[in-house]
């Protein structure tokens, strides 16, 4: 079984709602733009709260870390999967939900209508300034149906409006669609000499399809004309490598060189995609040496003859003095292996602007000894535990790990915890991994990946040998058990992506933007603690609290991401009255069985158990 790692956070700005009746045949229109009717405030607000304005309530949940808050340029800001905004029970059929998005909104972001855990709609992705239509489906219009809004990707949206149509108007009385009439460019060289954000109609002439990425919620198609290449970024075009496109798209100028973000699909503008798609021959890569890499953003080229040095997120190819970072940007894999000791490579990849942070990468997309001939690993390393895995020199490729009853801790969207005899890991981005495990189950069996400690965190990650075939999973209804952990431990690296319970003081303090960061602190020692909307900011600075968390780290230091409820810890006694005689507890008041080792609560008291 794999799993994924990452978490990133949903965040929700809010504003007024005003609420009018039949406009262009709508029968709702939810619009965020006026002030701040719903009096939700300027603080971050970190869990589900309900809101009610004109007569109509909804329920804001943020997403898992998140928070939402009044945003004065007159939208709500959703970010990250699982942010939601639940709508009222309307009083008549609803046909269709439109979403109206601002100028300033993630152009990858994806969203959908969901009832209950159930997608009632198309899923869409959403662009700047455009509005993304959802016909709710047959059976599914009711009048007193509760729909949801919910951000199904991990980027953020901006919302100004939400539109609701009645049974049978909503298709046949649309806002008009405008046409553009912005600067047409006659080849993708002038599209890409814009400054950046310039939205422009862009004139495509036999433009070559080099590669087409279909990962992670997002469809690229790098093409090339004559004159230049660049990457069509979500526009929705249906094409494969070696196809020809030919006709005009109108999008924006990213600020990196060679790539168009948020892509108008035709939403804003009736004329803005006409592209037709013909078959052609498999795309060529331009051969180019190490230090022209820069020279050909967007395009197909081929290093020959290549070495590799660094490893792990670090991977280079070199030639001659000069030098290029690999990116598996589409985790395809190709990069774990490459060995450091003088094999040279041939690598084919696209040029790509990693921006000011990483400059110029090569986004590998093949891979072959020099001259050809295929890249066949050595026989992979056996690792027989977790305990065994952590002594290795970081980073380390092409591993077996075996896992033996290993306790699945938390799963916490791409990062998935697991603890085997008192030592805990992370598995990072293991997709098929992560889609057969289950929180509390139990992992055995052998897995192939490569291991690292990134930026503090230690972690394994797939290669292109990862499978859950050879993993068994049993699933446990007894919850993970958290570790008895000091903030002093827990800021000198012990107990790291382990799930431990921490008792100290709360302090918050707030950036000039008006984010919180929350801190437990215990004497001179002081550790961040990720709220996670669990409870935390319902106390006061100094407040002694108990917290359970996984240790992981941020800016190159350790904390604490909260996934159970924050209790005061004067409040332990009153949960021991209400526990029944006999039975065992930890410290959070979970029930335990009688092979826990450490702090319990038994009968009222306090017992240590070695």
């Amino acid at each position: 079984m794999l799993m994924i790692k990452h978490l990133r956070f949903l965040l929700l700005a809010l504003v007024a709602v005003a609420v009018s009746a039949n406009v262009h045949a709508q029968a709702v229109t939810i619009d965020f733009s006026g002030s701040d009717n719903w009096g939700i405030g300027t603080t971050n607000v970190t869990e589900a709260k309900t809101y009610t304005y004109g007569g109509y309530t909804i329920k804001l949940t943020p997403s898992s870390g998140g928070y939402f808050r009044w945003y004065d340029s007159g939208n709500i800001l959703l970010g990250k999967t699982g942010a939601t905004i639940e709508l009222p029970a309307f009083d008549f059929d609803v046909e269709r939900i439109d979403v109206e998005g601002t100028s300033s909104a993630s152009g990858s972001v994806k969203q959908n209508i969901f009832v209950g855990d159930e997608a009632v709609s198309t899923e869409t992705t959403g662009a700047k300034g455009v509005t993304n239509k959802y016909a709710i489906a047959e059976g599914k219009q009711a009048a007193g149906t509760l729909y949801t809004l919910k951000v199904t990707s991990n980027h953020n949206t901006q919302i100004t409006k939400i539109m609701i149509y009645k049974k049978g108007e909503g298709g046949s009385d649309e806002p008009e669609q405008k046409t553009f009439d912005g600067e047409t460019v006659a080849d993708i060289a002038a599209f890409n000499a814009l400054a950046s954000n310039t939205e422009a109609r862009l004139t495509l002439t036999d433009a070559k399809v080099l590669f087409v990425n279909d990962y992670n919620g997002t469809k690229e198609i790098f093409v090339k004309d004559a004159k230049g290449a660049v990457d069509l970024y979500n526009l929705g075009i249906d094409a494969k490598a070696g196809q020809v496109l030919n006709g005009t798209v109108v999008g924006k100028r990213s600020a990196r060189s060679g790539f168009v973000y948020a892509m108008v699909k035709g939403g804003d503008y009736s004329d803005g995609l006409n592209v037709t798609v013909t078959d052609g021959d498999d795309p060529k890569p331009v051969v180019v040496g190490v230090d022209e890499v820069a020279g050909f953003y967007c395009d197909l080229v081929k290093l020959e003859g290549v070495t590799i040095t660094g490893s792990g997120n670090s991977m280079k190819a070199t030639a001659d003095g000069a030098e290029v970072a690999l990116y598996d940007r589409f985790q395809l894999k190709l990069i774990s292996g490459l060995k450091t000791d003088g094999t040279k490579y041939d690598i084919t990849g696209l040029a790509y602007d990693g921006g000011a942070s990483y400059g110029v990468e090569l986004v590998v997309t093949g891979v072959t000894l020099a001259g050809g001939g295929e890249v066949v690993d050595e026989p992979a390393t056996p690792v027989a535990s977790i305990e065994a895995l952590l002594g290795l020199t970081s980073p380390s490729a092409n591993l077996e790990l075996t896992l033996t009853d290993a306790k699945v801790l938390v799963i916490d969207g791409n990062y998935v915890y697991v603890r085997e005899n008192g030592k805990a890991l992370c598995l990072y981005q293991m997709n098929d991994i992560k889609a057969v495990l289950k929180a509390n189950a139990l992992v055995s069996g052998k897995v192939r990946a490569d291991f690292e400690v990134y930026r503090l965190l230690p972690e394994i990650k797939a290669n292109k040998h990862t499978v859950a075939d050879n993993l068994t999973v049993t699933e446990s209804e007894e919850e993970a058990v958290p570790v008895a952990a000091t903030v002093a431990d827990i800021a000198a690296g012990k107990n790291v992506c382990d799930l431990v319970i921490v008792k100290g003081k709360k302090k918050m303090e707030t950036t000039d933007g008006g984010s919180n960061t929350y801190y437990i602190e215990d004497g001179d020692n002081k550790i961040v603690a990720v709220n996670n909307g669990k409870g935390l900011d319902k106390f006061e600075d100094g407040a002694e609290v108990t917290v359970i968390g996984i240790v992981n780290t941020a800016n190159d230091k350790y904390q604490v991401k909260i996934f159970k409820s924050v209790e005061e810890t004067t409040g332990i006694n009153a949960v021991k009255a209400d526990m029944p005689q006999g039975q065992a507890y930890n410290m959070a008041g979970q029930k335990v069985s009688d092979n826990y080792r450490g702090l319990i609560i038994r009968d009222g008291k306090k017992i240590m158990v070695k």
